[in-house]
């Protein structure tokens, strides 16, 4: 639910928010009751605190602010939550509560059950089917009870709120007995459907999804499984003990761990915990497997069982393998001597993986990343996360009712479903080159006689590329392209490029791979680093280069492509920093004017030092929406005609970009705007929908005629008088209004016959 802004006034606990007098032993403001709070809202549209204190000469006989006290009453703007808004709304007309309108499920909206529950109305009948421990009484239904604890457990909304939003008569004491009647009904009749180990193998081996299958070639009888732990902020306590067990050293706050286990296309097998804050992963997965008989003797069979697991269960892993015989998958987290050998041969000795490790681990987290986003769903319930102690005693429980709930509505997930056996057999093939054939680069200094700058935009041989192209046959997924929006401004900022020299190739490639290189570029970029950017001590008048600025950059190096992060040297796709070049420069560098950066008003809100910005004047800086691609942008196929029109426009576009450092930049977006398509239909010789073909020396001609005149509209004046100037008047209008069927008919018919004739 979106908040609302609405008056509110301004309140504190200590004094009456009316006065302001503060509270003495002469003066004692007291709370206000509920009553006040509905009739300032019913008629005059303030809400105010109900834990808000007033002086009792302010109240007339019925406990309400008497009429002449509400000009005195200072107010603000104050964004709410929906909910409570609709609870005074609904207060205010005299209309059933939102829970109210539960009891009578057949009248219900389609719309508030979607908007209460996260559920259509179909979902939710069928949930309620299961519950048969909860029957109907005067007070409240089944259908009120498990639309209330849906509302809770998607919201996390306080129980007083709750209450007032759902009779009015209900305190939060009657919430607390109805949450715990329907979690307790929940847990009983729905949960042991929809999760837990005591499924048979059968069942959890149809969810091995297509990409898991391909990339790690399973055979029959082949389980895969995803395990990783999470966890729940919650309050300090007094306990010390408790204290203790849950504090975190490494999160620095208190928390506990649930831990969960899931298929390869997202169906969660089991939710385990709470358990303490300082036990590690692995720590937790040998005890799961020594408790849960069920998991370890029917569903994870030795031999025909992988497991795919992060960094942080390698603790564990030589038992699982040795002692239980499962096929162990997880990312490398150190090097092998062959690679630091290498290295030092390279003279770049330094914790990058090698091409192997770099592919094996590309591997593993195309196949892991599903974990991830259950545990994202997860928590997308906001009951589950900053938990009081007040309800820390229930929810586990509540964690396992939410993974059986997302289970309930499982949709099999699986990346790229539409190519996935062609990324996949990509990704394998790609897998089995070991080795870099630019590693000979990644210790060289950048901004040298043997590789020097060059401006960004200079670069016009780069091949162009359309979007799907990018994300199915280099980056082999979505992720890559996601963080190569993000690194992108960085890359404008920058507008540098280096190019290495073929001189500095010579000398330092052998003879026979010399050709390899022959008649190439090799491109060097330097990125910043998204989670490190310590600054140097420069001289700002010396140095104003915004890389310069920092220390923890990248260096990113193209005939094949490399990278001195962590992962730069694989083959099987590529890193962000390699992926965020190649997106600029084949595809966005053409589309400057939609350049989307999520979150870029997020960078106004911590205060600017480096512009003196005043730290007790805080900006309100609105949030926003980011639009969805198009459909047309995120097919992954389309028809001949389509694809025909895209490359031929992406021809014209590539005629014509270097003229880009000649425009300014807001001349380039009308010049982006203005470039024609291939081929048009005209009227010619009286006979209509004519169509023309390959009308590109047409484009040209006029394009020119049309950038000539925007930027000189005089340049015509010292032509004579005649037809053919007052034609070319007519198609630069018509170019204006994007009408290029027009100005190429006029061109056509009146231009190229005038000459002819």
């Amino acid at each position: 639910m979106a908040p609302r802004k609405i008056q509110a006034a301004v309140t504190t606990n200590h004094k009456c928010f009316i006065c302001h007098r503060k509270r003495s032993e002469r003066i004692k403001p007291s709370r206000i009751s509920m009553n006040l709070v509905l009739h300032a809202y019913k008629k005059h549209k303030i809400v105010i605190n109900e834990n808000s204190r007033c002086c009792k000469s302010h109240l007339d006989n019925e406990g309400l602010i008497k009429s002449e006290c509400y000009s005195k009453i200072r107010t603000k703007m104050k964004s709410f939550n929906n909910g409570l808004i609709s609870m005074l709304d609904i207060s205010e007309i005299g209309q059933k509560s939102i829970f109210e309108k539960f009891a009578d499920f057949s009248s219900l909206e389609e719309s508030l059950c979607l908007e209460i529950t996260g559920w259509t109305k179909e979902q939710f009948l069928r949930f309620s089917r299961f519950i048969t421990k909860i029957k109907n009484t005067k007070n409240r239904t089944k259908e009120q009870l498990i639309a209330l604890y849906r509302f809770w457990l998607r919201t996390g909304t306080k129980q007083y709120v709750i209450a007032k939003m759902f009779n009015k008569n209900t305190t939060q004491q009657h919430i607390s007995k109805y949450l715990s009647q329907i979690r307790e009904a929940i847990y009983q009749d729905f949960v042991p459907f929809f999760l837990g180990t005591e499924k048979t193998r059968e069942f959890y081996l149809k969810h091995n999804n297509l990409m898991v299958t391909e990339l790690l070639e399973l055979k029959n009888q082949e389980l895969v499984i995803i395990c990783d732990g999470t966890y729940t902020h919650i309050e300090k306590s007094f306990n010390n003990e408790m204290q203790y067990r849950t504090y975190s050293v490494q999160k620095s706050t208190s928390l506990i761990k649930p831990f969960i286990i899931c298929c390869s296309d997202g169906y969660i097998i089991d939710c385990y915990g709470a358990f303490d804050a300082n036990l590690n992963d692995a720590s937790i997965l040998k005890y799961v497997l020594s408790k849960d008989q069920n998991l370890k003797n029917k569903i994870l069979l030795p031999g025909k069982t992988k497991i795919i697991l992060d960094r942080g269960f390698r603790d564990v892993v030589e038992l699982l393998m040795q002692e239980f015989e499962y096929d162990v998958r997880i990312p490398t987290c150190y090097q092998i001597e062959k690679s630091e050998d290498e290295q030092e041969k390279n003279g770049c000795k330094s914790k990058q993986l090698s091409s192997e490790q770099a592919n094996k681990t590309r591997i593993v987290t195309k196949c892991r990343f599903i974990i991830e986003k259950k545990i994202g769903d997860i928590k997308k319930f906001q009951a589950l996360d900053n938990v009081r102690n007040t309800v820390i005693g229930h929810i586990q429980i509540d964690y396992r009712i939410a993974c059986a709930m997302l289970n309930f509505y499982h949709k099999p997930c699986c990346p790229d479903e539409k190519i996935v056996v062609k990324i996949a057999r990509r990704i394998k093939k790609k897998s089995k080159t070991h080795s870099n054939k630019l590693n000979f680069l990644l210790a060289k200094q950048l901004d040298t006689k043997l590789i020097t700058p060059i401006d960004l935009f200079s670069i016009i041989d780069f091949p162009v590329i359309r979007k799907n192209k990018i994300r199915n046959k280099i980056f082999f997924g979505s992720y890559q392209l996601k963080q190569a929006n993000s690194y992108a401004k960085d890359l404008i900022f920058s507008s540098t490029a280096y190019v290495v020299s073929n001189n500095m190739i010579k000398k330092i490639v052998n003879e026979r791979f010399i050709n390899e290189f022959k008649d190439s570029k090799i491109l060097a970029f330097e990125l910043i680093s998204r989670h490190r950017r310590s600054r140097k001590k420069i001289n700002k008048e010396q140095n104003e280069n915004y890389i310069r600025k920092f220390r923890n950059t990248y260096k990113i190096l193209f005939q094949a492509f490399i990278c001195n992060c962590l992962s730069g040297q694989k083959t099987a796709g590529c890193c962000s920093h390699v992926a965020s070049v190649i997106y600029f420069l084949s595809y966005l560098k053409f589309r400057l004017s939609g350049i989307n950066l999520r979150g870029e008003y997020l960078n106004k809100i911590v205060i600017d030092l480096d512009n003196n910005q005043i730290p007790n004047r805080p900006i309100n800086i609105r949030g926003k929406r980011n639009r969805k691609e198009s459909s047309s942008d995120s097919e992954l196929t389309s028809s001949e005609s389509e694809q025909s029109d895209f490359d031929n426009s992406v021809e014209q576009v590539t005629t014509l970009r270097n003229h880009y450092d000649e425009i300014a930049d807001s001349e380039l977006i009308n010049f982006k705007m203005n470039i024609p398509t291939w081929g048009t239909l005209i009227k010619y010789k009286g006979i209509s929908n004519v169509y023309v073909t390959n009308t590109s020396p047409v484009n040209y001609f006029l394009l020119a005629f049309w950038l000539i005149f925007s930027r000189n509209p005089n340049i015509f004046n010292d032509l004579p008088s005649n037809d053919s100037k007052f034609i070319l008047i007519e198609i630069i209008k018509m170019i204006d209004k994007k009408n290029w069927n027009k100005a190429i008919e006029l061109w056509i018919n009146s231009i190229m016959i005038c000459e002819n004739g």
